[in-house]
């Protein structure tokens, strides 16, 4: 498992004012995977401010393997400054490796738009907190660390309303995680590449095997998934929602899948079809709100419509109801008319015009 900020997205927000008049910037850096945040203030825009903040930003989370950013002048400048230094030489005396600087396309910030959803967050937040009102460096400093300590607790996962169901997962679980370890009984998150990460289910780890090398490589994971719901219905048919209620259903005594009542709106009755029949019989030009005003029942636009398109074949040809067959019959004999058409006029052409039809 990747440590969080290993892929990380940056950006700038801001001006704010502090008391003084001053302007400042909160830098934001958000990991790609955990969707965690780190805020930094920088007192301008140049390339200098942000590698400050880049540094401040390693020293508390770690050095990042990828950065993904727009293509402003200070992230272009900074990521030049480490492109030309020798990193051949950095690496005999260090572990550390050049940083791979992804821009996004020029002019199209819905790119960036997964930490431009949090930059609005923490705007949303700063917000609600200062109004109008102007605080000092080191009062804006302890808010932004307010701001983040809430954007990181903020869940991954679907909040249930059943005690007994699974917390769920927040950013901050991921920051204060041991990744070199887990426990039994821990809460994990299963990620699967065909799924976007808010669909990942949770599961508790019932049992941990280590390798060779003694540490844990694999688990056996409890899932809200029953087995039974799975064999039946299949693993990716059924939504979160549709899973807990089988889980509470089971938890009261229920035993088999199979007679599960389906859902939607039962079938009209045949006195209802030969009704609507008779309503457009009478009046060809009649609409599907007539009908439905017609009808004493409790009938959707849409089973009027398959009624009168798919169970009476009725088409409708110039505002006005046709039987199907009458449709294409037409059809059939528009384009036979137009065939012989084509045909008579080749043959008056090849004739010179002295072809007469017999």
């Amino acid at each position: 498992m990747g440590r969080p900020f290993e892929v990380t997205g940056v950006d700038l927000m801001g001006p704010l004012y502090l008391k003084n008049g001053q302007k400042i910037w909160i830098t934001l850096f958000t990991c790609a995977v955990y969707r965690a945040v780190h805020l930094e203030l920088v007192e301008g825009l140049d390339a200098t401010n942000f590698i400050m903040a880049l540094e401040r930003f390693i020293h508390w989370r770690g050095r990042p393997v990828k950065i993904y950013s727009d293509n402003g002048t200070k992230f272009k400048r900074t990521n030049r400054l480490f492109t030309n230094l020798n990193w051949d030489k950095i690496a005999k005396y260090s572990c550390d490796k050049q940083l791979r600087w992804i821009f996004i396309p020029p002019s199209a910030p819905w790119w960036g738009g997964w930490w431009e959803r949090l930059v609005r967050l923490v705007k949303d937040l700063l917000r609600r907190t200062l109004g109008t009102n102007r605080v000092n460096y080191v009062q804006l400093e302890t808010l932004i660390c307010h701001v983040e300590a809430i954007i990181n607790t903020r869940p991954l996962t679907y909040i249930s309303e059943t005690e007994d169901d699974l917390i769920p997962i927040t950013p901050q679980m991921f920051i204060q995680n041991n990744f070199g370890s887990f426990d039994e009984s821990e809460v994990v998150l299963i990620g699967r590449d065909d799924q976007k990460i808010i669909f990942w289910p949770l599961g508790r780890i019932l049992e941990l095997y280590p390798g060779k090398a003694g540490r844990e490589r694999v688990a056996r994971v409890r899932t809200a998934f029953n087995r039974q719901i799975v064999e039946v219905y299949g693993e990716k048919c059924m939504d979160i929602k549709k899973v807990r209620k089988w889980c509470r259903e089971f938890k009261e005594g229920r035993i088999n899948v199979h007679d599960e009542q389906r859902s939607g709106r039962p079938s009209l009755p045949e006195s209802t079809v030969a009704r609507i029949d008779e309503m457009v019989r009478a009046n060809r030009r009649i609409t599907l709100e007539e009908i439905e005003d017609g009808l004493n029942e409790d009938c959707s636009h849409f089973s009027v419509h398959k009624i009168v398109s798919e169970t009476l074949g009725y088409r409708k040809v110039s505002a006005r109801w046709v039987d199907k067959w009458l449709k294409e019959a037409a059809g059939e004999w528009y384009n036979t008319g137009i065939t012989k058409l084509v045909d008579r006029m080749k043959k008056v052409i090849e004739h010179q015009g002295d072809y007469v039809e017999k």
